[in-house]
């Protein structure tokens, strides 16, 4: 796939997501973490590239410091 072609494809899924109602970047933040196999918080959905406003690491494989006690 060319560049054009995947700038091309990105607007098209980016026009539909638009459509029906859904943030794009939101979606993104979502599902490319999990695409890449890297941890996502349970509770807040931080990643090692987002981590939490105010830091955060990681206390269980799926669960960060600042969340630690909110799902209780």
């Amino acid at each position: 796939m060319s560049g054009q072609e995947a700038q091309d494809l990105a607007a098209q899924a980016e026009a539909a997501l638009k459509a029906q109602g859904f943030d794009p970047e939101a979606v993104v933040r979502v599902m490319a973490p999990m695409t890449l196999g890297l941890p996502v918080c349970r509770e807040c959905g931080c990643t090692d590239i987002t981590a939490c406003d105010r830091g955060c690491y990681w206390v269980a494989e799926d669960l960060c410091s600042a969340c630690v006690g909110q799902s209780d």
